[in-house]
C-alpha cells in the first residue's frame, strides 16, 4: 500500500474531485462527461476523483489535451497509465514532462502518444 501512495504521489501533484469542480464550474455529472469524452484525466482513488494538475493552465484544461488523450486511450486504456505516460520524462537526456511539454507543443506529445500506443497494442 506504502508503494502504491509513493508512486502516485510522484504522479502528481493532483487535484480533488472538489477543487476541479470549483474552477472549472462544473457539476459531479459534467467532470465524469467530460472524463469519458476525454475532455479531462482523473483517476478513481477508493472512490473519489483526483486530477492531475499538470492537466491545467490559467484555470482550465490545456488546450488540445483531448487530442493526446484520445490517441493514447488505443495503447493506454486506464486513466492511470495514462497519468503515467504523461508524467515521465519527454525526452531521455532532460528534466522536462510530457506533460510540460504538452503546455507548448501539443501536436508533438500528439505524434509521441500515437507511436506509443500503437506500439503497445503491438
Amino acid at each position: 500500500m506504502d508503494d502504491d501512495l509513493a508512486y502516485y504521489d510522484r504522479l502528481g501533484p493532483w487535484a480533488a474531485q472538489r477543487a476541479v469542480r470549483d474552477t472549472l464550474h462544473a457539476s459531479d455529472a459534467e467532470l465524469a462527461s467530460m472524463r469519458a469524452s476525454r475532455d479531462l484525466l482523473g483517476v478513481d482513488f477508493g472512490g473519489e476523483f483526483y486530477y492531475p494538475v499538470s492537466q491545467f493552465k490559467d484555470g482550465s484544461i490545456v488546450a488540445s489535451l483531448k487530442l493526446v488523450l484520445t490517441a493514447l486511450s488505443s495503447g493506454f486504456s486506464s486513466s492511470e497509465r495514462q497519468v503515467a505516460w504523461l508524467s515521465e520524462p519527454a525526452y531521455e537526456s532532460g528534466a522536462l514532462t510530457r506533460w510540460e511539454v504538452l503546455h507548448r507543443d501539443v501536436h508533438t506529445v500528439h505524434e509521441w502518444a500515437a507511436e506509443d500506443a500503437a506500439a503497445a497494442c503491438r
